[in-house]
């Protein structure tokens, strides 16, 4: 019952919170402390002022979208397609993809893709289905594309990822 929420209140509890939600997924792909690349244009620099301080709130959603949802299964997916579902304005998404993400959007988009796929290999996707089906199913348009970036960044492919479970 003493727990320091209680005791100290709504403001505490709230700082926990945040500390803990104030994390990314992917350390390896966002730069949070910095740019990926300098800042030159001063349009730009008017936007880090003003999207420094949502700047993990805006990567949470953008990660919360990727792994919790199935957005990035189609294929047809665009920065405008993200800003709209998550009420960002686009020069945000486009800010933070271009300075604030080691990975272009269509390697990320490979990325969630991926992790999409091995979710569904684990949970036994492949005894009903194919892998050309899968390919499709996390939103690749061609087979070989998705079997190249499978082994890319899996580092085995899916039959020997299916073997390991």
């Amino acid at each position: 019952i003493l727990t320091p929420e209680i005791l100290y209140g709504y403001n505490f509890l709230n700082k926990t919170i945040d500390l803990s939600t104030n994390k990314v997924i992917l350390n390896s792909v966002w730069k949070v402390d910095g740019t990926v690349i300098p800042i030159t244009s001063e349009k730009d620099i008017k936007l880090e002022e003003k999207i420094k301080s949502q700047l993990i709130k805006y990567l949470n959603k953008i990660e919360d979208l990727s792994f919790h949802t199935h957005t990035f299964r189609n294929s047809e997916l665009t920065l405008d397609d993200i800003a709209n579902t998550l009420n960002i304005p686009i020069s945000h998404i486009n800010f933070i993809f271009k300075y604030h993400c080691n990975e272009s959007f269509t390697d990320y988009k490979k990325i969630v893709r991926i992790h999409d796929a091995t979710k569904l290999l684990e949970a036994g996707y492949l005894n009903n289905h194919k892998v050309e089906t899968l390919s499709s199913e996390v939103g690749f348009s061609s087979y070989n594309t998705f079997n190249l970036a499978f082994k890319t960044i899996i580092g085995v492919t899916t039959q020997e990822y299916v073997k390991r479970f």
